[in-house]
């Protein structure tokens, strides 16, 4: 019983999507098709940065920020990397179980002075 207990309160501690965009400015720009994804190495062109993308760390989580992204007319995502939020301490009979609580963040660009839209 305390093993279900403990199973259920980790399914809803990680069940909560945690998305959040601030945008840097007021601008809006149509959906994108595409994205560039960039993790050790910036890109080459010119971009200015529109957004900052956070999740919490848990499944698909890449693919969540890639699907925002594209959603707000980003041309790319700087990764930038794990940010510890907290832990979560589950009770399980005399022991109790830390949770690392985890968010990725990225940064949404868009490329500038380039000829063809995406």
């Amino acid at each position: 019983m305390k093993i279900k207990i403990l199973l259920i309160t980790i399914l809803l501690l990680f069940s909560c999507s945690h998305l959040k965009v601030i945008k840097f400015n007021d601008e809006t720009y149509p959906p994108t098709s595409k994205i560039d994804v960039y993790q050790t190495k910036l890109p080459d062109k010119e971009y200015i940065e529109i957004a900052k993308v956070t999740i919490r760390k848990k499944g698909d989580y890449l693919e969540t920020l890639i699907e925002e992204a594209k959603k707000i007319g980003a041309d790319g995502l700087i990764l930038l990397g794990d940010e510890h939020v907290g832990e979560q301490h589950l009770p399980a009979g005399y022991s109790v179980y830390s949770v690392d609580i985890q968010d990725v963040g990225a940064i949404a660009i868009k490329y500038i002075n380039i000829e063809s839209s995406r």
